[in-house]
């Protein structure tokens, strides 16, 4: 090996030591933090603002179809309203992003900076999870306002969103970044709309689908991310489990993150 070749091993082993460790990771995490913010600002007062109006919109139009909703119908119209904003940001807005940075060149971008993968899979789950947020605690507000609920808030209400949108987001972010073709992303979450509205046990008890699907909804989140907000926010009006709840939104999102990370590793 020549002098010139070993200086540049040297130098390429030193520059692998100076982009690894916590403090790179870290330093890469916050970065792409802004990137984000800053590459969807023009979009996210009005991101915000439609998930404030389908939360709420919902629960108040899914009202006019009862005479006059009051108790365990008013409280899962209001609580399912709080639901919807998290599923529809994780798995329709976001994924839809995804497929947008794919069309436009950006995705490309991204993947050739050299910052670790996670850095980025979590500062875009740190951003959109802002933007649920706020939209879906606003959406149960108005709705506690419409149909005047006391409410009963258990401190368990704070995971259980959290648990809802990170399961949300996970499962977005697999098949955006494991199905190679965008437009079939941008169909699937049309599909996802058209499921979570109408045949998701969000808004109404899941009994009254019927078995076969009643069956299936039983291993899919959003029943269980249902499930685990309106337990935390209400008293007597769910009687499930909230362990197996909790244990099958976990395990929707430590699948889907793995599968993620499996597949943006791979584009190196």
């Amino acid at each position: 090996m020549t002098t010139i070749e070993a200086t540049q091993a040297q130098v390429a082993a030193l520059d692998d030591e100076l982009r690894a460790g916590p403090a790179y990771w870290w330093r890469s995490y916050l970065l792409m933090v802004r990137w984000e913010l800053y590459s969807t600002r023009l979009e996210l007062p009005l991101i915000v603002i439609v998930q404030l109006m389908v939360g709420a919109g919902m629960a108040i139009g899914f009202g006019f179809l009862f005479v006059d909703p009051q108790g365990p119908q008013a409280l899962f119209l209001a609580t399912g309203a709080t639901v919807v904003p998290m599923m529809m940001v994780g798995l329709v807005i976001l994924p839809q992003a995804i497929a947008q940075q794919k069309i436009s060149g950006t995705y490309q971008y991204l993947f050739g900076l050299p910052v670790p993968r996670m850095a980025m899979y979590f500062a875009g789950l740190t951003v959109w999870t802002t933007i649920a947020l706020p939209s879906s605690i606003a959406a149960l507000l108005v709705a506690a306002w419409r149909y005047d609920l006391d409410l009963s808030i258990d401190p368990l209400v704070v995971p259980a969103m959290l648990l809802a949108i990170a399961v949300a987001a996970a499962i977005g972010y697999a098949f955006a970044h494991g199905l190679p073709n965008p437009r079939l992303t941008h169909v699937l979450t049309q599909l996802l709309v058209f499921v979570l509205v109408l045949f998701s046990p969000i808004n109404f008890p899941a009994d009254r689908l019927p078995d076969w699907l009643q069956a299936i909804h039983e291993w899919l989140p959003p029943q269980h991310a249902a499930t685990a907000v309106r337990a935390t926010l209400t008293e007597g009006l769910i009687e499930e489990d909230l362990g197996r709840s909790f244990a099958v939104l976990g395990g929707w999102t430590v699948v889907s993150w793995l599968f993620t990370a499996w597949v943006m590793e791979r584009r190196r």
